[in-house]
């Protein structure tokens, strides 16, 4: 098996800076797709120039971009032919000795390394530079196209796994919206308004099934709303566990697993302690979409009391499932409804008597627990999907470690 050697990767690369394009040529639809730093991972560019141009700053598919601000990013361009904006380089051999494919994945763990290395003040740069005194370990070409081929077919199956994510992500969206407006009828089936018009009716949240009622969440609480409890920061440390706003905004259920501990008497204890089954919403967020987003408390294993920016609410179970209001208030049917209560200040707010107005709609507690677990069992293979792209991508980073080190070499 032949040596691998490390040589100075500059003689074997070139390195092309994008071009600061005149933005007042910049246009939403007409020109050629500009791709800036922020369209690197979503690959879709969303703004277009109009101007003229230099053929040299021309992006096709395939193309090697690293983003020079920020989290440094390494991309092989997937993306339509577009025009190379300033801070972005794109990358490319000019030696039949480097194979661009690997050259593509051996660029990411080596950035990675100066984005380590690179002192942060307000955001990270990376500049030409720094990439081109990068010392490279050198295969021989065919070697390079083996690597290349293993971590393609890894790259490829993460795409694939991704795509079926967004796609299942899409789907419950309309999903959602047929389950809380049509429901289920006994057989498990979405109501057909088109076939049985006579099974819907108007109402505050548009066309519904004739046999749901709407009414407003306070006509549904076991007990007044409350507002959080406020304590200073000398009884933090020590104590049961309090809720705060990053417990709030990881998903539909409360994460306690970084909650903080803070002293209270039994008397708070009583007036602010959580219950497995209440409901939490956020009074104040930095932006728009987390103003008066509802979580549900689930899994609670010891006392959880939770502080003043956060409304508590508890809902009369044999009437309204609480799995059943979380759903409906994080679908976009409900994020509708709150839009127009919050009141933007300093930040987005909303009050306990904006969460009690929200009309909701009340099936039967049969027809909610077969919507709750249509929604769950969706939820569900989004996850496993997720599971699975998070182990191919464990696998693709032993596998580069092995590689592209030379620990392990690959059989031709």
């Amino acid at each position: 098996m032949q040596k691998i050697s490390n040589v100075a990767i500059d003689t074997y690369i070139r390195v092309i800076s994008g071009f600061a394009f005149q933005s007042e040529r910049f246009s939403p639809k007409n020109g050629i797709p500009l791709i800036r730093i922020r369209n690197l991972l979503e690959h879709k560019p969303e703004t277009y120039y109009s101007g003229p141009y230099d053929s040299v700053y021309l992006v096709n598919k395939g193309n090697i971009l690293i983003g020079m601000d920020g989290d440094f990013n390494v991309v092989k361009w997937r993306g339509a032919t577009g025009l190379l904006n300033q801070r972005i380089c794109r990358i490319s051999s000019k030696s039949e000795q480097l194979h661009e494919s690997y050259l593509f994945h051996w660029l990411q763990p080596k950035i990675d390394e100066i984005h380590r290395r690179t002192p942060q003040t307000t955001v990270r740069h990376l500049s030409t530079k720094d990439i081109e005194s990068i010392s490279f370990f050198f295969f021989p070409l065919n070697e390079q196209l083996r690597i290349s081929e293993i971590l393609d077919t890894i790259d490829e199956a993460i795409q694939k796994t991704e795509a079926r994510i967004l796609k299942l992500k899409a789907i419950k969206q309309g999903l959602l919206h047929d389950l809380l407006t049509r429901g289920l009828d006994k057989n498990g089936k979405l109501r057909d308004h088109k076939a049985h018009p006579e099974q819907f009716k108007d109402s505050p949240l548009g066309n519904i099934s004739s046999s749901w009622r709407v009414q407003k969440l306070q006509s549904f609480y076991d007990e007044p709303s409350v507002n959080g409890l406020y304590k200073p920061k000398k009884y933090y440390g020590h104590g049961p566990l309090m809720i705060h706003m990053p417990q709030m905004f990881r998903g539909l259920i409360i994460d306690t697993s970084d909650a903080a501990r803070v002293e209270v008497n039994s008397t708070e204890i009583d007036r602010y302690g959580l219950r497995n089954g209440d409901l939490v919403f956020a009074r104040r967020s930095l932006n728009l979409e987390g103003a008066g987003r509802c979580a549900l408390v689930n899994d609670l294993t010891q006392t959880t009391t939770f502080e003043s920016s956060i409304i508590r609410v508890r809902i009369r179970q044999e009437e309204l499932l609480p799995e059943f209001v979380n759903y409906f208030l994080n679908s976009a049917i409900g994020f509708k409804l709150r839009l127009p209560l919050i009141r933007q200040v300093a930040v987005s707010g909303v009050s306990s008597g904006d969460i009690a107005s929200i009309p909701i709609p009340c099936p039967s507690i049969s027809e909610q627990e077969r919507i709750i677990q249509v929604i769950e069992a969706h939820i569900s293979r989004i996850r496993n999907e997720e599971q699975y792209r998070d182990k191919l991508k464990l696998q693709k980073k032993g596998l580069m470690h092995d590689l592209l080190t030379g620990k392990v070499r690959v059989r031709l």
